[in-house]
């Protein structure tokens, strides 16, 4: 079984660290253009020292065939070196200087991990890229595959020679004979293995204008040239001005040579942050109009990673995985500040709006955990790659700097970067130089906040006479986890209508410890038309809403908050209350249908819209959701002519047409019969049309094919295969199944886009996004099936391809009782992978929450005869 067999524990890396130190890596790679070989060359020469003579320890390699493995000038036998698939055992090491080296066949991949290989549909190119975190880099280099073990890398690579190289440091030299060049590359400063990096093939080479003295330059595949050329001007611009932000406010200038950034195929998440060689999933090359919230995104994600390259991971870096959240938690914050500060419009809209949406949802599940985890393996650090390590992490960051201050907090990390430059560092290091700056004790606050799992929910209550507070309080409910309270400093804002709009009139900054605390400092004040208990977002916590509130957001004030981050933060708090079953699905929808239409801020409005979407599709009842898609159809329709936002009603159109009136408007603007102004129907919006007229049986093969021929790009075929695993015909999903199950020909990538088309049929964009609902009764039969074969999955499958399938053929549709028992079964079951078990566990728990959703928002008069009715003591 891949993910139990290639599994490290805690207590053997410890053992490694403690044991062996100044490492050094001379890595040699042999890649060919010949598609027949399913194999590389790899020699890895090692340097390092052992500090107890006659010690024995192990090196990570999981390869196709050792070659040969030489410890000290000896060449060891099979016997000796015990090579398992995954370790090679190195015995009798010498206290002081040790040299090994080994030589590999290591295999080409295409899941998106170790050395990924490409060939580009649309002109037979190649194209290689490495990623490694967190544990794989011993696919392509024999290495002590941890992250306390920093080492410094040379690189040499052979190649052909009309490929184009990159690494994680500058060229030294090259050399070309006949049709093969050898590439030989600087010494890098310490880094850990999961950030060493390699690119190579026909990319196409852009260049940028020096930062300074840091060269910059942008790589992509050829037959996207003509896409990112044009965005070139903007991707240099935002990575120059985010040197300049990080170099002022982490205190040092840019500590690698070059500053490449290269758009790689197929890529398994959105960017890795390899210094001198950071790598971009190719949706963040814009083939087309995009919206605000697209170019946001592109925006956060590489200042996201610039802030690893220039200080959390890459130079000071984790000591061990359980602090995964100082990379990722800081990354996140900071990429925040950094866009607020160059002045890209929806930093904090979208923080509200996606970190902390995303942080509730993960951090309700059973799979929850702390911020802080003490991971046993490395099969468990995979599974916390989540949305508690990211965005509650992210979120309860926001809340220390509230504590700390702004001006303490950055004087604080600029302290931690010159204390531990080139080192690894602890969760007590970084809070150590926090509490040095703000003069507290962080203890408490950590324990509560970072070691301990759950979310509190503040509300507000009040008393009135005469049109004046003669009481404020806000209450805290303890976290459903271990029943905490927690330490919240917020601010508590008054709001009130002037004209047509609302404004915060005044806001009292208050520290919640207990179960409630009295704002004495708004007593006497005005009745607000609006009052929000935690103005400026400044906490991690479920926001309720008093009744006057409540009422006027879901009227027509939500739109009419004169501030756009106000206005997000209180739209995740109402979409927060519809997955919590406390306010029904209709009444969020009915508000973002009425509102949305005067709503001026362009990536808020693809949040809500987004938002609404999936409440119609996921959480409204049987009875009310086809109302509720149509209703959001309609305004849609209507918006088409907006002027300012048509691909924002486009997308939403497409996600929720399901009424012939609606369908025959995609299939006009598919065909070019209609035309709006300002709506360019390029080809991401073509295959997003396209994908509901084909679950809606209105697309089929024929036009499914003519669309490719139109864009036989990659994520063309992507598009075509989910498309045609959509289709509402019982050999689509056979064949969807198949290939997940009994097939293994397409790669990571093309398999997800297929499990997409079988559950859902929407191709996303933007964040709209679907489940399988219309098609529940196709698909519904074969839960049993994936319930008895996903363990073998698991056994004869990698890891990443076990997780999409797991993933991707989830039953989430029909909701009923028989399969959520039966998943538990499985779940209860003895022997289950622990990554398995925990996208199960997830699964199961979205079925409850959806049904009880959909039970709260049926009339009372339909409640007993509602599948969902039986969910809800499943949820207890």
């Amino acid at each position: 079984m891949a993910t139990a067999t290639d599994n490290q524990l805690r207590i053997e890396e410890d053992q490694r660290a403690q044991l062996l130190s100044e490492v050094r890596y001379a890595v040699s790679l042999s890649l060919t253009d010949d598609e027949t070989c399913a194999t590389f060359g790899s020699r890895t020469d090692v340097d390092f020292k052992c500090c107890v003579d006659q010690a024995s320890t192990f090196i990570n390699l999981k390869v196709q065939r050792v070659v040969s493995v030489v410890l000290n000038g000896r060449l060891l036998t099979e016997q000796e070196h015990a090579f398992d698939g995954q370790r090679l055992q190195l015995s009798e090491l010498r206290a002081g200087d040790n040299h090994l080296q080994v030589s590999a066949e290591c295999a080409y991949n295409h899941a998106g991990v170790g050395l990924h290989r490409f060939r580009d549909p649309v002109d037979g190119k190649l194209y290689h890229y490495t990623h490694f975190e967190p544990f794989d880099a011993h696919r392509v280099l024999a290495c002590f595959d941890q992250p306390n073990l920093k080492a410094r890398l040379s690189m040499r690579l052979e190649l052909p020679s009309s490929w184009t190289v990159c690494a994680n440091a500058p060229v030294r030299s090259s050399h070309t004979e006949a049709d093969r060049t050898t590439w030989q590359f600087e010494t890098t400063p310490p880094l850990p293995p999961y950030l060493f990096a390699v690119a190579a093939g026909d990319y196409d080479v852009i260049d940028g204008p020096p930062h300074g003295t840091v060269p910059m330059r942008l790589m992509c595949r050829r037959s996207l040239t003509q896409y990112v050329r044009p965005q070139a001007a903007e991707l240099f611009d935002i990575t120059s001005r985010g040197l300049a932000h990080f170099q002022k406010r982490f205190g040092h200038e840019y500590p690698f040579g070059t500053y490449t950034q290269i758009f790689v195929p197929e890529a398994n998440m959105g960017a890795m942050e390899n210094p001198g060689c950071v790598t971009f999933n190719e949706v963040f090359v814009h083939r087309g109009p995009v919206s605000e919230l697209q170019r946001t995104r592109r925006a956060n994600v590489i200042l996201h990673e610039m802030v690893h390259v220039m200080g959390f991971g890459d130079v000071v870096t984790m000591r061990d995985w359980g602090d995964l959240w100082l990379n990722e938690t800081f990354a996140t914050v900071e990429a925040t500040f950094a866009v607020d500060a160059l002045g890209i419009p929806g930093a904090w809209v979208d923080f509200a709006g996606m970190v902390k949406s995303r942080a509730l949802h993960q951090d309700q599940l059973s799979t929850t955990h702390p911020i802080l985890v003490d991971p046993v393996d490395t099969d468990s650090i995979r599974a916390n790659f989540d949305g508690i390590t990211y965005h509650k992490g992210a979120s309860v960051l926001r809340q220390l700097i509230a504590w700390v201050g702004d001006e303490r907090y950055a004087a604080g990390i600029r302290a931690y970067f010159a204390d531990f430059f080139w080192g690894n560092a602890t969760r007590s290091d970084f809070l150590a130089h926090q509490a040095r700056q703000c003069g507290r004790d962080l203890d408490d606050w950590a324990r509560l906040w970072l070691e301990t799992p759950g979310v509190n929910t503040l509300t507000p209550s009040t008393r009135a006479e005469d049109g004046q507070y003669t009481a404020v309080s806000v209450s805290q409910l303890p976290d459903a986890c271990a029943g905490l309270l927690r330490p919240h400093r917020i601010k508590v804002g008054l709001y009130g209508r002037r004209g047509d709009r609302i404004s915060r009139r005044t806001a009292r900054s208050v520290e919640v410890t207990g179960a409630e605390h009295q704002v004495d400092g708004l007593v006497g004040e005005r009745v607000a038309d609006l009052l929000i208990a935690n103005d400026d977002d400044l906490t991690f916590a479920k926001l309720r809403f008093d009744e006057g509130s409540l009422s006027c957001l879901l009227a027509g004030g939500a739109v009419a908050i004169d501030d756009p981050h106000t206005r997000s933060l209180c739209w995740t708090a109402l979409h927060d209350m519809v997955r919590d079953a406390q306010l029904p699905a209709g009444e969020f929808v009915a508000a973002v249908a009425t509102q949305s239409a005067l709503e001026s801020d362009d990536l808020l409005l693809e949040r809500i819209l987004a938002l609404a979407v999936g409440v119609a599709d996921r959480f409204s009842s049987d009875r009310r959701r086809p109302a509720a898609l149509t209703g959001l159809a309609s305004v849609a329709a209507a918006q088409l002519n907006s002027t300012r936002t048509p691909l924002l009603w486009a997308r939403c159109l497409a996600a929720t047409a399901r009424d012939d009136a609606h369908l025959d408007l995609l299939q006009g603007l598919v065909a070019g019969d209609l035309a709006f102004p300002g709506l360019v129907v390029d080809v991401e919006l073509r295959w997003m049309l396209l994908a509901r007229l084909a679950t809606a049986g209105r697309a089929g093969a024929s036009e499914i094919e003519a669309a490719l021929e139109l864009d036989p790009t990659d994520a063309g075929h992507r598009r075509a295969i989910a498309c045609l695993s959509a289709r509402p015909l019982e050999v689509a999903k056979t064949q969807a199944w198949a290939e997940a199950i009994e097939g293994g020909s397409l790669s990571r990538a093309r398999l997800a886009a297929a499990l997409s088309g079988f559950a859902s049929g929407l191709v996303p964009a933007g964040g709209f996004s679907a489940g399988g609902r219309d098609q529940a009764a196709l698909t519904h039969p074969y839960a049993t099936r994936y319930l008895r074969v996903i363990r073998t999955v698991w056994e004869t499958r990698d890891y990443e391809m076990a997780r999409v399938i797991t993933d991707g053929l989830f039953p989430h549709e029909p909701i009923d009782v028989s399969t959520v028992q039966a998943v538990e079964e499985l779940i209860d079951g003895p022997d289950l992978p622990l990554n398995c078990r925990r996208i199960l566990m997830e699964g199961r728990d979205s079925l409850v929450r959806a049904g009880a959703a959909r039970l709260a928002d049926v009339p009372r008069s339909d409640a007993p005869g509602h599948p969902a009715l039986a969910m809800t003591s499943l949820s207890e």
